[in-house]
């Protein structure tokens, strides 16, 4: 019997240690592609397929995880990991070059690392408006010379998710890309100057006029003590 209860306890380690290799192999794979990804849960989690992730591993994201856990929800801005140390999904920053600019449950295949990747306008005619922000696209700016085909709703960058970014190069050579609300601050800017100028000019001539009287006072007073200004 001992030695029955012996070969037990190795069958039962030996078990042990072939499914946490198992599941180490499984840790380094890549995540199943989107057709795929049904198929993958119910073979992974028959139970409920609901349950199904697979999501990068902390901390340098180089290998995935298949697992099976219940769900959450997380904000933009993020995506979903697995961290080893707590034996959980988590969710982490995107990096610079991608963004999510919406909240998400954590079995979402469609945000691994972060749905979306910025935008870099690069080419010719284009500058890059750069957004340093997880929840948000970079913007495209048209360089000297060149103009949008159709003026943006912002009058000075465009965003392609939601307006027609073509642009083409200017027919004279200036700026003519300059935003429409930046023109009419620029002429506020010298109307107000111009206002100011006049109303300085007036303070000046009633402050002469002052002067004036004050002196012709002190001159009639002194010929004349009887004289009452």
């Amino acid at each position: 019997m001992i030695l029955v209860a012996i070969f037990i306890l190795l069958g039962i380690n030996i078990t042990s240690g072939l499914f946490d290799k198992a599941f180490a192999e499984e840790s380094v794979y890549k995540c199943p592609s989107a057709k795929q990804f049904d198929i993958e849960a119910q073979l992974t989690c028959p139970e409920n397929n609901d349950h199904f992730h697979c999501v990068p591993v902390l901390p340098d994201f180089n290998a995935v995880i298949r697992i099976c856990k219940k769900p959450k929800w997380f904000v933009k801005g993020t995506f979903p990991v697995w961290s080893p140390k707590y034996k959980k999904i988590t969710s982490v920053p995107c990096t610079s070059r991608r963004y999510q600019d919406y909240s998400y449950k954590s079995n979402n295949i469609s945000v691994f690392k972060c749905s979306k990747a910025k935008r870099f306008c690069t080419e010719k005619g284009q500058t890059t408006l750069f957004r340093d922000h997880p929840t948000e696209n970079n913007l495209c700016l048209c360089m000297d010379d060149y103009t949008f085909l159709k003026e943006p709703k912002n009058g000075t960058y465009c965003n392609e998710d939601v307006e027609n970014c073509s642009y083409q190069k200017s027919e004279t050579t200036t700026k003519s890309h300059f935003p429409k609300k930046e023109t009419e601050r620029a002429s506020i800017i010298r109307n107000d100057e111009v206002e100011s100028t006049e109303n300085l000019e007036y303070t000046l001539h009633s402050t002469y006029i002052i002067l004036i009287a004050v002196l012709l006072c002190i001159t009639i007073v002194h010929y004349r003590p009887l004289a009452r200004c």
